[in-house]
Formats: structure tokens, sequence, C-alpha cells
């Protein structure tokens, strides 16, 4: 039996100078119970010691809030900075047994003009392409471990109720044991699948990403696998299939 957590983040390319959303991005982490508390308690100490109470990737790599981390001089404290990021890279890479991230089958860029719409597109490209995904990907990955308990991030544009409906609608196959939807901040293990939705959200851009880079050296090191599936969206779960690639 494993855990498996994952939390979403869209995927933006420049049109005519302008970032508009592309595509939905899922990430996250897959492992057993026993290896998900150690990595609980470790994640929280690193938070501890930096004096945060939790991980937001779109805060961190921006000095945002809480990770507003300047030096005397009033730059940037790349050094530590680059020193957290790489500590919760090793927490992962030390306790997640596979890395899985996939962009949408649906594109968002159609939502990018008004606010309904953007929210509807959204909730078809959960529905329709990274759901279905998911659902064939668990047949592949969470079965053959005795099934898996989901865990999702909460949207403030999908209610709880609705993801879990669009879980239920999905054929699991007998590899789904449970789904639930909580908030980052109270489950750090959300907070690992943002790290890794952040990562591979740049690669996914052809952008130089350190946390990617020592995601993908230490899982290569332990023999871990980290499945993607970026760029050109699948179209149907067995395309999407096809189309991991292991690195």
């Amino acid at each position: 039996m494993v855990w498996a957590y994952f939390d979403e983040t869209v995927v933006h390319e420049k049109v005519d100078g302008k970032l508009v959303p592309t595509h939905l991005l899922i990430a996250g982490g897959v492992s057993t119970l026993d290896k998900w508390k150690p990595l609980e308690e470790k994640w929280r100490q690193a938070l501890s010691d930096e004096g945060v109470s939790c991980f937001h990737g779109s805060e961190f790599y921006h000095f945002r809030r809480e990770f507003a981390w300047y030096t005397p001089q009033g730059e940037k404290d790349y050094p530590r900075h680059a020193a957290f990021r790489d500590r919760l890279a090793d927490i992962i890479i030390e306790h997640v047994d596979e890395a899985i991230a996939f962009t949408s089958a649906v594109s968002v860029r159609d939502g990018a003009s008004a606010k309904q719409v953007e929210k509807a597109v959204y909730k078809r490209a959960l529905r329709d392409g990274a759901f279905k995904a998911l659902s064939a990907l668990s047949r592949e990955v969470l079965r053959p471990s005795g099934g898996a308990y989901v865990i999702l991030a909460r949207h403030p544009d999908v209610p709880p109720w609705l993801l879990l409906q669009l879980f239920a609608d999905m054929n699991w196959d007998n590899s789904l044991k449970g789904c639930g939807v909580f908030e980052p901040a109270d489950v750090v293990q959300l907070q690992a699948a943002d790290y890794l939705g952040n990562a591979f959200n740049r690669m996914s851009n052809d952008l130089p990403s350190k946390s990617a880079e020592r995601l993908q050296e230490g899982f290569r090191k332990r023999g871990k696998q980290i499945r993607l599936q970026l760029g050109t969206s699948a179209q149907t779960p067995s395309d999407f299939l096809e189309g991991v690639r292991p690195v």
C-alpha cells in the first residue's frame, strides 16, 4: 500500500511578450507511509530552522513573504536560498520512492481572457486531462503496490467536493483505496508535491532548474524513478502511458 500526494500548477508560455496559461501540470510523489513519516519530521525541522511556517513554491522562488531573504546590503540572499532549496530536495530524494509529473490533455489557454471561463476550462483540464492520465497511470504504478491513498492539494477555485467527485468518476480498476483533499499548509507532503511541481514546471518550458537537476541526479543515484510527461500533452490515457519517460 502506498500514499500518493499531488499538487497542481499552471504552465505558462510567452505569447506576444506576455505570459499566458497553457496547460495544467500535476506533480507529486509516491511512497509508503513509513517513508512519508520521516519526510514529514525532517521537512518540519527544515522549516523551523529557517523560521518559516510552510513551503510555497511561488513565494520561495520569488523571495516573497516568509522567503523575503535579503542580505544587510539589500541583495537577495542566494546562498541561504540555495541551501534551503537543496535541503528540501535531499529530503524528497531520500524518502520518496517515485516522483511523477505530467501535463493535462486539455489546454487552459482558452480560459486566460475571462475569470469565469478560466475556472470552467481549469475544471475541464482536471477532469478530461489530468485525472484521466492519473487514472491510467495508477494501473501501472499504484495497483502493483497493493493500491493507494491519493491526497490532493486544495485549490481556491475548485471546491473539495468537486475534486472528490472527479476522482470518483474515474475508472480506478481497484487501484484507489481512498482520496482526500487538504490544505498544503496542514500537510507537508503536499508541500513536497508543490516543490516537485515547481521544479518540473520550469523543465516543461526548457528553463534551467537547480531543483530539478538535483532531484534527477539524486533519484538516479538511488535507482529511483521520475516519470515525466511534459511539453505536448497526451490526448488519451494510453497516449500518456506511451509518452511517459523515466529520467
